[in-house]
């Protein structure tokens, strides 16, 4: 059952905002911070770290030759690498790091990659001979910077892609490019942006003025700075400092600050942490009157935007009956809990959002639509497909990998496979067809599906965000764009607190049923608009006329379709 949520007075203390008994803010449980070291003073060792919480700073010391992977789907405080030589470290695909921040001081020989993890802030102290390889889509590497703050030299930055062959969990990947850093010196100092689609650069972020005096941030590194000051929250006892955008920091300040927090013991049982991180994940739910201004405000902004987004996750289909992943009963958490539910479509149907969403688009208060979701409900109510892209792809759907035509079922094409295929072959060329599903550490099954994201993310001055916890890469990453935009704007709606929640300019507590019938209304919007189209019947009468014209059932071989003509 969810939790009202009252917006806290102007004059309430830091406590009372809290809300629980731990607190969440930004989407993540306000405890202690403790150090965790999966790895140190060691050869040849290797260690994986897959159970990470959000107040853990991840520590990997004094270790040569080792390896190191932080698992993906799980929430860190920060990742620290220290006194590491030869070392290889791998942080995987969707790993939520709370501060957005890496460093990585007194390193040699070293290679680092980062797949899909939004780690805004990689600081080098000290950094020879290394390698640094970022891997995913472009939404989420656009949003890094590397830099390099002191006695830095040898190094590169290069863009990785994924070559994971059949049936294959590990990571491999293939570079594509390698950009070499200028070497840090007495007098400069750099910072490494990547941009899309495969380009990266080099600018200084301090330097010493001409006229001579001390080493000092250069405007552009105190406009990068500042910008990433919006999306790295302190952690360690000292960052204030260490993050100023005016001042130079250096390795040995990080090292006190990371030893102040060892030496702050940590109290907590297990029974409170796992308290704390029920409330991290708890749902909320906005008192009536605060729920109306803000569905207010949000219609306002709404009809003042030139080009909405709505962005859409598993929250949205829950009243379809379709469980969510990272809810108090969700997926995700019960795994955690050890236990394990099967999320199946079965029979279902649209919900009043899905619909509303469509109604909104008709109407041309919506631009384009993204959604996490693979149940197809989007393009049932009738939504166009080049108004939607279905990040993770689609159950219903299936594509011919020979000549790139899809086919909409009306049943579930999707085996789990990690080859994708589905056994049933193309009309037109007689290729294989394949699911459309990206898994963990996959990839989009054609680069055409990130490019129109991100063109539609970076045209929006605002994007609604309904029914997700914004945890996925590269998924998460897209809503934000729309604040580089003048004036841009993010809503966001859901029952849980997200890792953005402090950037929205309206956060509303409620379901996204409830949330989208208020604001129906609020549009002046009759309800009786179309909620009846399903477009499953129309599917099932293209599969069954395709079947008669090949002359099979699912499934079977058989010659093309445009054979049959011949």
């Amino acid at each position: 059952m969810a939790e009202t949520h009252e917006e806290p007075a102007a004059t309430a203390t830091k406590e009372e905002k809290k809300g629980v008994e731990y607190g969440v803010e930004g989407g993540f449980a306000q405890i202690p911070k403790r150090v965790v070291v999966p790895l140190e003073h060691c050869t040849g060792h290797m260690a994986r770290h897959s159970h990470g919480f959000s107040n853990d700073v991840v520590v990997v010391d004094d270790c040569e030759e080792g390896s190191v992977t932080v698992a993906q789907n799980q929430r860190l405080s920060m990742l620290m690498y220290t006194n590491l030589r030869k070392c290889k470290v791998y942080v995987l695909d969707s790993a939520v790091v709370v501060s957005r921040t890496c460093r990585i001081v007194n390193c040699d020989h070293c290679e680092f990659v980062f797949e899909d993890v939004d780690v805004r802030k990689v600081e080098c102290f000290n950094v020879t001979n290394c390698a640094f390889t970022f891997i995913g889509d472009e939404v989420v590497l656009e949003n890094a910077r590397v830099l390099w703050r002191e006695r830095c030299k040898d190094n590169f930055v290069r863009r990785g892609e994924m070559t994971n062959t059949v049936a294959s969990y590990a990571l491999t990947f293939k570079i594509l490019w390698s950009l070499p850093v200028p070497p840090c010196t007495a007098t400069t100092r750099w910072f490494t942006s990547l941009y899309p689609v495969m380009y990266a650069h080099n600018e200084v972020l301090a330097q010493v003025p001409e006229d001579g005096g001390e080493l000092c941030i250069t405007t552009k590194g105190a406009q990068i700075l500042t910008g990433l000051g919006t999306f790295t929250p302190p952690i360690l006892p000292d960052d204030d400092k260490l993050n100023s955008t005016l001042q130079c920091v250096t390795g040995a300040e990080v090292l006190a600050s990371l030893e102040k927090l060892r030496q702050v013991p940590f109290t907590m049982t297990e029974e409170e942490m796992s308290q704390a991180y029920d409330a991290e994940r708890a749902e909320h739910e906005d008192s009536p009157e605060v729920f109306r201004q803000k569905v207010t405000e949000v219609a306002k902004l709404l009809k003042a935007a030139n080009y909405t987004v709505v962005y859409t996750g598993a929250g949205i289909s829950t009243s379809a009956g379709i469980p969510d992943f990272r809810g108090p009963t969700g997926a995700w958490t019960m795994q955690d809990k050890g236990k394990f539910i099967v999320r199946e479509h079965g029979d279902i149907a649209p919900t009043f959002a899905h619909y509303a969403i469509t109604e909104l688009a008709r109407r041309h208060l919506i631009k384009f639509v993204m959604t996490t979701n693979m149940d197809a409900l989007h393009l049932r109510t009738g939504l166009p497909q080049h108004m939607l892209v279905e990040m993770h792809g689609c159950s219903y759907k299936e594509w011919c990998r020979g000549c790139g035509t899809t086919y909409l079922r009306p049943f579930e094409v999707s085996v789990g496979s990690r080859d994708h295929k589905t056994g049933n072959t193309c009309c037109w060329c007689g290729g294989d067809l394949l699911d459309t599903i990206v898994h963990f550490s996959d990839t989009y099954r054609t680069p055409l599906d990130p490019l129109t994201a991100m063109h539609h993310a970076r045209c929006a001055d605002l994007a609604l965000v309904l029914g997700t916890s914004m945890n996925v890469q590269g998924a998460a990453s897209y809503p934000d764009k729309a604040l580089r935009n003048d004036k841009g704007k993010l809503i966001i709606v859901n029952l849980q607190s997200t890792p953005y929640d402090m950037l929205a300019a309206v956060r509303i507590y409620a379901r996204t049923d409830v949330f989208t019938e208020a604001l129906m209304a609020e549009l002046n919007i009759d309800a009786d608009f179309d909620q009846s189209t399903d477009m499953l019947a129309l599917w099932a009468e293209r599969y069954k006329s395709e079947q008669e014209a090949q002359g099979k059932g699912k499934g079977e071989a058989d010659k093309p379709f445009w054979r049959f003509w011949a």
